[in-house]
């Protein structure tokens, strides 16, 4: 059973990349299907990190209309479309604003691994703020629900509907 670990450590969830490893880096996309595959059968949620495509459609939009010749655009239409997933209900946003400056010295430490980093690092000002303040997950498997509960409670805000155990609660926020 590839998610005996899953089960014997009595997680609710495992979380992941989408299908496209978020904007298609190769070791992403690995760990996506690796997951997919684990958390087969084992009735655990599949949350993936991901990004709107419809947030990067806005925000290149808002660029061109604010005067940016498109040839300057580090958000070419292409790669707007093969990155992250289309909204639904399925999709979560979470405000990860607060923690932007920790973010951008993450991205900058790893540049050399994102694929289009120039696309991100070469935003204007204001602009890599506004796309990545937000989190987004896709759950692909809702498993049990605790997770997702979980996940859509932090990012509105609220309690989660019902009990929620979590392995590491000094990482993440436990309701009884």
């Amino acid at each position: 059973m590839e998610g005996r670990i899953l089960v014997e450590e009595g997680a609710a969830a495992l979380t992941s990349y989408d299908a496209n490893g978020v904007y298609g880096h190769i070791d992403h996309v690995r760990v996506h299907e690796i997951a997919a595959s684990g958390v087969g059968g084992t009735g655990r949620a599949l949350v993936e990190a991901t990004m709107s495509r419809a947030r990067l459609r806005t925000l290149r939009n808002d660029l061109l209309g604010r005067g940016l010749e498109s040839d300057l655009l580090p958000l070419p239409l292409a790669l707007v479309e093969q990155i992250g997933v289309e909204d639904g209900p399925q999709l979560i946003a979470a405000d990860v604003s607060p923690y932007l400056g920790t973010k951008l010295a993450a991205v900058a430490a790893h540049s050399n691994q994102i694929v289009e980093a120039s696309t991100f690092m070469g935003l204007p000002a204001g602009a890599f703020h506004h796309l990545l303040g937000t989190e987004w997950f896709r759950v692909a498997r809702p498993g049990d629900g605790r997770f997702v509960d979980l996940v859509r409670s932090m990012a509105c805000g609220t309690e989660p509907a019902g009990p929620v155990v979590a392995a590491h609660a000094d990482r993440i926020p436990v309701t009884a």
